[in-house]
C-alpha cells in the first residue's frame, strides 16, 4: 500500500430539475450526460482504479457513466449524499439559495435549512468518505458526490473558506485531493 493515493472528489452532472422534486431525487440531464462523458475524457489521464457514488440519481448517473467509459469498477455507497435539505423550499432565483447556502457555511453549527448543519453535514460525509477510502485501501477514487459535501470537507482540511469553493465547483468539476491528508492538488471547475 502505498502511503499517499489520490482522491478526486466530483461534483455530479447537471440534473434535470423539477421543482416539485426534493433536489436528491432529481435524475441527470442530457447535458449532465455529455458533461459525465467529458469527464470521463479528462480521466483518461488522471486514471483512477475505482468509482464510487452518492447514491442519490445524478451522482449515481455521473459516475456509472464515468465507470462505464474509463471500464472500471463501480460501486454507490451510502451517507455520501448531499447536504439533507428535503424539508427546503425550492429557490428558483438562484442568488436566493446562494445567500441561504452562504449562510450555512457562515454558521456552521446553526441548522440554517434543511434537516443538517453543516457541522452535521461535514462529519458524515468525512465518515463515509473514511469508510469508501479503507474498503479500497490501494486504489486511488474517483467519488462523485456533491457540492456542499465537497467544499465543507476540502475547505476545512485546507484552511480555506467553503463558499468561494463551492461556487467555483462547476458540474462535473473536480478537486483533487491526496488521501489520507486531504491536502488539495487541484481543482477543475468544471469539464
Amino acid at each position: 500500500m502505498s502511503a499517499s493515493r489520490r482522491l478526486f472528489l466530483i461534483k455530479h452532472g447537471r440534473p434535470h430539475v423539477v421543482p416539485e422534486l426534493p433536489a436528491r431525487q432529481w435524475a441527470l440531464s442530457d447535458e449532465g450526460v455529455r458533461q459525465s462523458e467529458r469527464l470521463a475524457q479528462w480521466f483518461q489521464a488522471h486514471l483512477p482504479t475505482q468509482v464510487v457514488s452518492s447514491l442519490e440519481p445524478k451522482a449515481r448517473e455521473t459516475g456509472k457513466v464515468l465507470a462505464s467509459r474509463l471500464k472500471l469498477p463501480f460501486s454507490p455507497a451510502p451517507n455520501l449524499h448531499e447536504h439533507q435539505r428535503e424539508n427546503a423550499p425550492f429557490f428558483p432565483d438562484p442568488a436566493q439559495f446562494e445567500a441561504k447556502v452562504q449562510e450555512f457555511f457562515g454558521e456552521p453549527n446553526r441548522l440554517v435549512f434543511g434537516e443538517e448543519t453543516a457541522d452535521q453535514a461535514h462529519s458524515r460525509f468525512g465518515q463515509a468518505v473514511n469508510k469508501v477510502m479503507n474498503e479500497y485501501l490501494i486504489d486511488d477514487v474517483a467519488l462523485v458526490a456533491h457540492g456542499t459535501v465537497i467544499a465543507l470537507l476540502v475547505s476545512r482540511a485546507n484552511g480555506l473558506a467553503p463558499f468561494p469553493l463551492w461556487k467555483a465547483l462547476g458540474f462535473c468539476g473536480v478537486v483533487e485531493v491526496e488521501w489520507p491528508s486531504l491536502k488539495l492538488v487541484r481543482v477543475m471547475e468544471r469539464v
